[in-house]
């Protein structure tokens, strides 16, 4: 049975995440290589493949393009299965279905995935609203930085994060499935410099 995911996404401006970062640190970190064996309007089918790493690496990467080097031997992996979205009120609403992967399997299928594969490092921070993911993009898609909370409760102005940018929920364009293509050179990229 699916679960139906409904989050609240933005664009995240750098300068105030890096002054926030000053007193706040996020609870946990992974590096995250995902890619997509569906990318199509209405449903994706993505594979990940995880390991957490010391959260406090997460500051020193916002200055650097290279991903920081990855012990697959400690990774874990995900397979997803997304439905179409609509918009509930602020957030994107969809179903999902999720599996855990042994790391072996997740290579494999990322080896299917051919180009529509990113990376990115999550850093999840805890705050009142809930547990806040921000998504720093590697490589060709650095210096992008997405944030995103799923919550069933309505997002009240007073529960934003100081860092916070221009919402983006409901925009395909900053689709993670979209951010792939744009690696692939099949689309245009979203953006043209980082939030400030």
């Amino acid at each position: 049975m699916s679960r139906s995911e409904r989050e609240y996404r933005f664009r995240v401006r750098r300068a105030r995440l890096r002054d926030w970062l000053r007193t706040e640190g996020p609870a946990r970190l992974y590096s995250i290589r995902q890619g997509y064996l569906c990318a199509e309007a209405g449903k994706t089918v993505r594979v990940r493949l995880l390991e957490d790493l010391p959260p406090e690496h997460f500051a020193l990467q916002l200055e650097s393009v290279a991903p920081l080097a990855c012990d697959t031997t400690k990774a874990r992996g995900e397979f997803c299965v997304k439905g179409a979205s609509r918009m509930s009120g602020e957030a994107l609403q969809r179903p999902e279905w999720e599996w855990p992967l042994q790391a072996g399997e997740a290579e494999e299928m990322l080896g299917l995935c051919g180009r529509l594969v990113l990376h990115k490092l999550r850093a999840v921070f805890p705050l009142r609203a809930g547990d806040w993911e921000v998504d720093l993009y590697t490589g060709g898609l650095y210096p992008l930085l997405l944030a995103e909370l799923e919550s069933e409760a309505h997002l009240a102005a007073a529960d934003h994060p100081p860092w916070l940018g221009t919402s983006i929920a409901g925009d395909p364009r900053f689709s993670n499935a979209m951010l792939a293509r744009v690696l692939a050179g099949d689309a245009n990229p979203p953006f043209a410099a980082d939030e400030e």
